[in-house]
């Protein structure tokens, strides 16, 4: 009897450490396919987090994932392609080392991106219950693609490595620029902007603003502004100035 105690105490034991190194992973897709990827390196049926934090590239687009929870544990993570599935919300939170991260066509509503500092490429268009996007700190991003949201608010400033913003077909009432200093494509056409400065941007060289509600767009000080398409706004006040070699204004 004392043996079959002890036994089975053992057993109990062998079973918590297993489950102590094994990540929680609840979406059975997302786990399906880091089996399938090869990740589970002992071929014992289960990922640990010392299996995960050697991953650095994770594609898993088009699977229907609902959840990527046990993502964190992808500590040295650099690139991530979650586009096409069914995802609400996403946390890449303390993921340092992300640099382009894919989650275009999902129904994200949530995105947490803290101390994401060397993300270079982030990608969220079709995503139209997205309302809001926290970008403070990524300090190393250099593209943005955020079209076809439900973002109201873009806040830029601080993004000194930022180069390209495609946020067009949005729901964008209010775009807020600061120390934008490499930025030199922005697309923000068929949203809502009332107003907009551009003055953050002194390198600037293509910008799309067609098809907003604009009564006040101040483009001083753009030498380098080559193409402004401001066609179908209601423009009150428009601040030029500047040597510019603007080739293109349609109204």
């Amino acid at each position: 009897m004392k043996l079959l105690a002890l036994s089975l105490i053992l057993s109990l034991c062998t079973l918590s450490s297993v489950l102590s190194q094994t990540l929680d992973i609840p979406d059975a897709k997302f786990r399906a396919a880091l089996l399938q990827s090869g990740y589970d390196l002992d071929a014992d049926g289960h990922i640990s987090p010392s299996e995960a934090a050697k991953v650095e590239r994770l594609e898993v687009s088009g699977l229907a994932l609902e959840s990527l929870k046990g993502i964190e544990s992808f500590t040295n993570l650099r690139y991530l392609n979650a586009g096409q599935n069914e995802l609400t919300s996403v946390d890449l939170s303390g993921l340092e080392r992300l640099e382009d991260v894919y989650l275009f066509k999902n129904k994200l509503d949530s995105l947490r991106l803290r101390g994401c500092r060397n993300l270079r490429t982030l990608d969220v268009w079709g995503s139209v219950s997205l309302g809001e996007l926290d970008l403070q700190g990524l300090t190393s991003l250099r593209r943005l693609d955020c079209y076809s949201t439900g973002i109201q608010k873009l806040d830029l400033r601080g993004l000194t490595r930022l180069q390209k913003v495609d946020a067009q077909e949005s729901f964008l009432k209010e775009l807020i620029l600061g120390d934008n200093d490499e930025l030199e494509k922005l697309n923000v056409r068929r949203s809502y902007l009332e107003f907009a400065q551009l003055t953050e941007a002194p390198n600037l060289v293509e910008a799309d603003l067609s098809r907003n509600r604009l009564a006040y767009l101040d483009i001083r000080g753009l030498e380098k502004l080559r193409s402004v398409d401001i066609d179908n706004n209601p423009l009150v006040i428009l601040k030029m100035g500047g040597n510019m070699s603007l080739l293109r204004m349609p109204f």
